[in-house]
């Protein structure tokens, strides 16, 4: 939300500035007299001004949209209604005559990513692997988000191997230039990795600490559900518990969810 807000403040300064501006070109007493080059650039001035708030209103609106949308897994973690939402989206965005390949391919990672938490993999992995993602121009922080996607749908999966070819293969790519806000997003798959594959020990350490940051609900319950693994390997059955039953509580209609009653149950016999 912090774009959000930031957006927010950034509209209300200049919609301030722009009324300012309009008491004092059309209210004040001018000094030009009227017609003179003065006036005319002091009009045209008020009408780019309106215009680019105009857009800029716009284009704010827009944006919040999206978060709105994004949020309901986010922080309600909730796929099925952003699957939902998604869906509809993608029909509208499809009737359209000019389209954004960055746009569209996004729109179909996203969907993909709603089935995974739905626990639905092989439909998630095959939409991804329908995706030419090396054979078209696309941004290269399009296609680190790809590769991140299809990386935890595989090893949600349980397809290890599979995850694990990908990573060594493409893991370069999934480092490509990113927000700042994403950079929790980017660190992921190199823990998980190191997590299943390489050094265990040191993955808990960092999972803890980005466990600790602002990071979306979804992926906290993620982080949890690996930590809470981890501790029932190392026989700390009552923090293990604390931490699935956290995720039974919040985790809304995640596929973790039934994942966390499960391993609840046999830490219980």
């Amino acid at each position: 939300m912090r774009k959000i807000d930031t957006a927010a403040n950034i509209s209300v300064l200049l919609i301030f500035g722009a009324v300012v501006y309009g008491i004092v070109v059309h209210y004040a007493p001018q000094i030009e007299t009227p017609g003179s080059v003065f006036a005319m650039i002091n009009q045209w001035v008020a009408i780019l001004t309106y215009t680019f708030l105009f857009f800029i209103f716009i284009g704010w609106v827009v944006r919040r949209q999206q978060m709105r949308t994004l949020n309901i897994l986010q922080k309600k973690c909730d796929p099925y209604t952003y699957a939902s939402r998604l869906l509809k989206a993608k029909g509208r965005y499809y009737n359209r005559r000019n389209k954004n390949i960055n746009h569209q391919v996004a729109m179909e990672i996203n969907l993909a990513a709603a089935y995974d938490w739905q626990g639905v993999f092989d439909r998630a992995i095959d939409m991804l692997n329908d995706i030419d993602i090396d054979g078209k121009p696309y941004l290269p922080g399009i296609r680190a988000i790809y590769y991140n996607n299809l990386f935890s749908c595989l090893i949600d999966a349980g397809r290890l191997d599979e995850a694990k070819s990908l990573f060594e293969n493409k893991k370069y790519f999934m480092v490509a230039p990113m927000s700042r806000n994403n950079t929790d997003s980017a660190a992921s798959p190199f823990i998980t990795y190191d997590y299943y594959f390489g050094n265990k020990e040191k993955a808990i350490g960092l999972l803890e600490d980005l466990y600790k940051r602002t990071i979306p609900l979804c992926n906290r319950l993620s982080i949890l559900f690996l930590l809470a693994e981890d501790d029932i390997e190392q026989r700390r059955t009552d923090r293990a518990r604390e931490r699935l039953q956290e995720i039974i509580d919040k985790g809304n209609r995640l596929f973790l969810v039934d994942k966390a009653k499960e391993l609840l149950e046999t830490t219980s016999t």
